[in-house]
């Protein structure tokens, strides 16, 4: 990519005559003059066909300042006819304003607030530009005519580019042009330098019309205030220019264009920092209009750089034809981790590149680039994969439930115990007691028959010398069609009672600890833990 620019100034003139009509001024007053003031055509060149701001003069403020830096006069036209301004003879700094409209001379009561007052609007009377400009002069009989040069605030960027040495088959499709690091306002008369208090990450933007006009004079212009950085280190190699460690208060221009070559294709980005030199120099000045010429060379993707982003492109081989989630759907606990995978199609791909998306990013979190998810809170969440390469997508419906601990109380029944090892085989009853609830309770009983769960099994005991048992006994709520609470912050005591026979009366009267399993069950929308 090779740059070349031409740089062009643009002043309007303004016409300060003595008149030689004096009678009218009182002989006490011989020493004040008359000053017709009157807006001089600028012979602006034709070069805002397609701009997006006029440049015309609607109309126009004088204000004079003595030797001393205060305010004398001023006066203000917005029409064809010309203006008087009587001043004392003496030195003078007068300041001209176009298109600022009628202005309160009480916020300009001396030369340095008007020096120093920021203009932060980019348009003024009838959207027309801003100019402004001051002149030093000595007002006597002699020395009565005088002209200002008048610059526009803004600095204008127009853009052609030339394609003809690109390399066969690539092709490089501007979508837009962008300024970027540029001055929020700008001061009306002294120069505007920006600094990290009053710098815009973005500036204009060009991004639909013709991207790619024929002339300069076609081109849709760019503006931006002045931002006056001035030369920074001896670089004389425009491949190299860069402003080191002051690239975040140096305004630049960024190219964004669609890429394709026989092995590459994406979005290219192209950057350059704008000067009155293409080596060293960082002055965007106010009143120039920077006619930037972008000449693309070979595949323009060979350098890698700062200058030319080429992180969007990829190479070209086997295109992607599909992507596959490795689950279609999925429950998990909250707070609970899970590593996502996909296995695109083909499986040689050239271009493997992913990203992944969650709907509900409350409920279910995920790293768009890693595909490590995070379960958040209960509700539902649709995990998408989507390939870099052809924007191919998968889903994953994923549930998330509330997970709840719940301690197995051991139950004690007071009895001398006897006998020995043997085994129970009758039908037993396991019976759900809340324990330690809450106040106030926020569990709901949802079993409207029966809070007890009837299991056909046969367990085992064994007996110790200080009389207690274990026994462990399968808790198949699914089955039995048990949902003793949607939901408990307390515990869940089990009680064991084996039949009372004559046979087996002795058995009872035994202290067992009871182990339900599995460890963890599901019931209406919360993972209970045991």
């Amino acid at each position: 990519m090779i740059r070349n620019n031409t740089i062009m100034a643009l002043v309007c003139l303004i016409s300060i005559t003595g008149s030689c009509q004096k009678d009218d001024i009182p002989a006490q007053k011989a020493s004040l003059e008359r000053l017709q003031v009157v807006m001089v055509d600028a012979r602006m060149p034709d070069i805002t066909k397609s701009g997006q701001i006029a440049e015309n003069a609607i109309d126009l403020n004088i204000l004079a300042y003595d030797s001393d830096g205060l305010l004398e006069g001023h006066i203000y036209k917005n029409g064809a006819t010309s203006s008087a301004l009587i001043l004392k003879q003496g030195e003078k700094t007068l300041v001209a304003m176009i298109n600022m409209g009628p202005i309160d001379i009480t916020r300009f009561p001396n030369l340095e607030t008007i020096r120093n007052h920021k203009v932060y609007q980019t348009s003024g009377s009838g959207g027309n530009m801003i100019f402004a400009g001051a002149i030093d002069v000595l007002v006597s009989k002699t020395s009565r005519n005088f002209t200002i040069n008048v610059k526009r605030l803004l600095a204008k960027f127009t853009f052609l580019f030339n394609k003809t040495n690109l390399s066969p088959g690539v092709n490089i499709e501007i979508t837009s042009i962008s300024l970027k690091n540029v001055p929020a306002y700008s001061l009306l008369l002294d120069h505007n330098k920006a600094s990290l208090e009053n710098l815009c990450q973005n500036g204009d933007i060009l991004s639909d019309g013709s991207m790619e006009p024929p002339m300069h004079n076609y081109a849709t212009p760019l503006y931006m205030f002045e931002n006056l950085q001035g030369n920074i280190g001896e670089n004389s190699n425009p491949v190299h220019k860069h402003p080191g460690e002051k690239e975040n208060i140096c305004s630049y221009v960024e190219i964004t264009a669609n890429y394709s070559s026989p092995d590459k294709t994406g979005i290219i980005k192209f950057r350059n920092f704008p000067g009155l030199n293409t080596t060293n120099n960082y002055d965007i000045e106010r009143g120039r209009h920077y006619m930037e010429t972008i000449k693309f060379n070979g595949s323009s993707a060979g350098e890698i750089s700062w200058r030319v982003d080429v992180s969007g492109l990829i190479t070209i081989g086997n295109n992607v034809q599909d992507v596959t989630i490795s689950t279609s759907s999925l429950e998990l606990k909250k707070e609970d981790n899970y590593q996502f995978s996909a296995s695109i199609t083909p499986s040689n791909a050239s271009n493997k590149n992913i990203s992944w998306s969650s709907s509900n990013t409350q409920v279910l979190t995920i790293d768009p680039n890693t595909g490590m998810a995070t379960a958040h809170a209960p509700g539902n969440s649709v995990v998408t994969v989507t390939t870099q390469e052809g924007g191919f997508t998968d889903q994953c419906h994923v549930t998330v439930y509330d997970h709840i601990n719940i301690s197995v109380n051991k139950h004690l029944i007071a009895g001398e115990q006897t006998g020995t090892p043997g085994m129970i085989s009758h039908s037993v009853m396991v019976i759900y007691c809340r324990a330690d609830m809450p106040t106030p309770s926020n569990m709901e009983l949802i079993n409207n028959i029966y809070p007890f769960v009837t299991i056909n099994t046969s367990y085992s005991y064994t007996n110790n010398s200080i009389y207690n048992g274990t026994a462990q006994l399968r808790l198949d709520l699914t089955e039995n069609n048990d949902r003793p609470w949607v939901r408990t912050n307390g515990h869940i005591a089990v009680v064991l009672q084996g039949p009372v026979t004559e046979e087996y009366s002795d058995q009872v009267f035994q202290s067992l600890t009871i182990t339900p399993e599995p460890d963890t069950i599901f019931v209406q929308g919360v993972y209970i833990s045991w």
